[in-house]
């Protein structure tokens, strides 16, 4: 049962030239889904470079790694390693992060502010680094637009969009959406699922809502439930979403 799943989550940092953490709110969500998901985080950054020529470097960084931490409430740790090259890093920490059965089981990394601009090189790393999660059989979550990631309480509605023929996928971002519901911050908004689909009459569309209700139900999630038939034009924008 997804409910019962628990995130076992690697979180790539990134340092600017300033030395300074550029987590863009990622930590903001990682607060908010493992406070009550019990799971293990570790976030890592990246050095490049020898490291007989960066040791004192990563200690100042580890140190404001760790205060950033505690400052967030976190549980988890932090680490910072040297390597040639940032890819390097991350592909080390993606296959040998963790220890035996505490190896992690999820990935959460920003997707790049100008992913659409971005060179050639910067894209076929991009894409590696996204293949590598899959080859590791390890779960990615891409966090996109999370700079203004609120850490104080929120009101109104918390949106999931599925599409129902990629549905393997979908009681992970349910699951996400649960745990955020039990963080101070996301407590009292109300969870609406939006299920997508094509080739489905009135009938078929109701049986489906009120199915998924009772998925819902028996799970102990409290949710509206609401299917939206596709119309033919939007088929290019799912396959591109």
């Amino acid at each position: 049962d997804f409910k019962y799943w628990r995130p076992m989550m690697l979180v790539f940092s990134q340092f600017s030239k300033e030395d300074d953490l550029k987590l863009n709110g990622e930590l903001n969500l990682v607060n908010q889904l493992m406070k009550r998901g019990h799971g293990l985080t570790l976030v890592a950054g990246v050095i490049e470079g020898k490291y007989k020529d960066n040791t004192e470097k990563i200690t100042e960084t580890q140190a404001h790694l760790d205060e950033v931490l505690a400052e967030k409430r976190i549980d988890g740790f932090g680490d910072v390693v040297c390597c040639s090259s940032v890819m390097e890093g991350y592909q080390i920490m993606i296959h040998s992060g963790g220890i035996g059965p505490l190896r992690f089981n999820s990935v959460l990394m920003s997707l790049p502010d100008d992913v659409r601009t971005m060179g050639p090189e910067r894209m076929g790393d991009f894409c590696e680094l996204v293949d590598d999660v899959k080859l590791a059989g390890k779960t990615l979550f891409l966090c996109k637009g999370a700079i203004g990631l609120p850490d104080l309480p929120q009101t109104g509605y918390m949106d999931i969009w599925w599409i129902f023929d990629i549905f393997p996928a979908n009681g992970l971002t349910l699951f996400f959406a649960y745990l955020l519901s039990k963080h101070a911050v996301w407590k009292k908004t109300r969870i609406r699922l939006f299920c997508v689909i094509q080739s489905i009459n009135a009938d078929e569309k109701q049986e489906l809502e009120k199915r998924l209700q009772e998925m819902c139900n028996a799970g102990g999630i409290q949710l509206k439930v609401e299917v939206l038939l596709a119309s033919p034009p939007d088929e290019d924008a799912q396959s591109t979403a």
